[in-house]
């Protein structure tokens, strides 16, 4: 099922302007400018940004990948996300 969420402000290329994004099953599968469609869910002020991508990270928190633990995985993977990562390297 295809949710579609509008937002105040949308990271195009180009300063942030009023948009929406379409995704399907977790895939994003349209954007747009402007007005969203009549069945949008409006985020109100909300920024709607791309996740970042960490390239090469050791650690994090009070985490060290090369001899974390599953516990210790989590931790890491929260504190990415709390940063606006979506997906890490290690």
């Amino acid at each position: 099922m295809t949710e579609i969420l509008a937002a105040g402000a949308l990271c195009p290329p180009g300063p942030p302007a009023p948009g929406w994004v379409a995704i399907d099953d977790g895939i994003v599968v349209e954007v747009g400018a402007g007005a969203p469609p009549a069945d949008a869910r409006d985020l109100g002020p909300a920024l709607l940004a791309p996740g970042f991508v960490d390239l090469q990270v050791n650690g994090l928190a009070d985490v060290d990948l090369a001899s974390a633990d599953p516990e210790g995985w989590r931790r890491a993977g929260r504190a990415q996300l709390a940063q606006g990562v979506t997906a890490y390297f290690p």
